[in-house]
């Protein structure tokens, strides 16, 4: 009966491995994975003293600057940021 009554939702229909935005998905790691290395050896190395924390810093800004452009241009994004233009759901999220 279920299978007779219920079907599934329009966004799941459409999504197969064609729609996976590969480009945000590595943005995303590349953000998060440089972030991750900066607090983890942050302490271990003088935080902004060293090049080596300063070059994650600057790459983390830009792979999340990046992420951001990218996900709010593609068509079938990773994490989709255009919700956040309903008020209730961004008050909510916050």
């Amino acid at each position: 009966m279920t299978n007779a009554f219920l079907e599934d939702p329009p966004y799941s229909k459409r999504s197969s491995a064609a729609n996976i935005d590969y480009i945000g998905l590595g943005l995303l790691s590349v953000w998060l994975a440089s972030l991750q290395i900066m607090l983890d050896k942050g302490q271990e190395l003088d935080w902004f003293g060293s090049k080596m924390i300063v070059w994650c810093a600057v790459i983390s800004a830009a792979g999340f600057v990046a992420f951001i452009v990218r996900e709010l241009t593609t068509a079938f994004p990773i994490v989709d940021l255009r919700i956040l233009k309903n008020r209730n759901f961004s008050v909510g999220w916050c």
